[in-house]
């Protein structure tokens, strides 16, 4: 399976749109915190109070997420090139290569991708962020901003792994696309219409309630692993197990698809 994930890995980077994803992944992770600080400074009195009111942390947590404007097009971008591959999937067959190495070279090199552009976005973002904010990392919180970098690549990686499902579930890329967009968003939605239950007079048993909801919700609150480590076990264990449950679901049902699949 290693040759195979190999051979594939240097087909993927060889083509032309790997050259223009990375030059988008690089573009938008300097373009839009610049444009999140120019328009949060049209509504301030000032870049002062601007610099001390939002973190880079947390606009880089807001960005670099699977639904935002670089995750999206990576999702699409990843489907595209797995629906590449279906036309040579039954060659991979004829020379030898069995369905579980295929699929499983492709889960690999899916989740491979996935992560190193989510991360390398993550990054530039961040880098770029610290110019026109405060970085909100200090030594009192440096083992959670650790901590929760390792779950928003979990997160990613369940993500990537819902990718491979949708690329497994349908022939065409299209359908993959759309089912794949619309579930995260919808998970996504779920997530903001819980939170906006949440106010201040409200019971803290309720309030907790309402927050581990939204962590179940890992596409919503990969958007908050950053910053929101601190708050404790009560919302970790609820995240973590929803993550991993997701992803073994994801990528178990996609080989059963692909087990079966009718390679044409």
């Amino acid at each position: 399976m290693l040759n195979l994930l190999k051979a594939d890995f240097f087909r993927v980077i060889k083509d032309k749109m790997f050259m223009i994803l990375s030059i988008i992944c690089v573009a938008i992770s300097v373009v839009i915190p610049i444009a999140i600080f120019g328009l949060f400074s049209l509504v301030t009195e000032g870049s002062v109070p601007l610099r001390d009111s939002y973190s880079a942390l947390e606009v880089t947590d807001s960005i670099a997420s699977p639904f935002s404007t670089f995750g999206l097009i990576l999702i699409v971008f990843l489907l595209v090139l797995l629906g590449k591959d279906n036309n040579t999937l039954r060659n991979k067959v004829i020379v030898g290569k069995s369905r579980s190495e295929i699929y499983f070279s492709n889960t690999l090199l899916t989740l491979l991708l996935y992560l190193g552009f989510m991360l390398v976005h993550l990054i530039i973002t961040f880098v770029v962020s610290l110019i026109f904010f405060k970085s909100g990392i200090d030594r009192a919180n440096i083992g959670d901003f650790i901590v929760g970098v390792l779950l928003k690549i979990l997160g990613f990686a369940t993500v990537a792994s819902s990718i491979v499902f949708f690329a497994s579930a349908f022939h065409n890329v299209a359908p993959g696309i759309i089912f794949s967009i619309l579930l995260g968003n919808l998970f996504y939605v779920a997530g903001t219409i819980a939170t906006s239950f949440i106010y201040p007079e409200m019971a803290e048993s309720t309030m907790n309630t309402i927050k581990i909801l939204t962590y179940v919700d890992y596409p919503y609150s990969i958007g908050l692993t950053l910053t929101a480590v601190s708050q404790g076990a009560i919302y970790l264990v609820p995240y973590l197990t929803s993550t991993i449950a997701f992803s073994a679901l994801f990528i178990g049902f996609g080989y059963l698809i692909f087990k079966y699949k009718d390679l044409k």
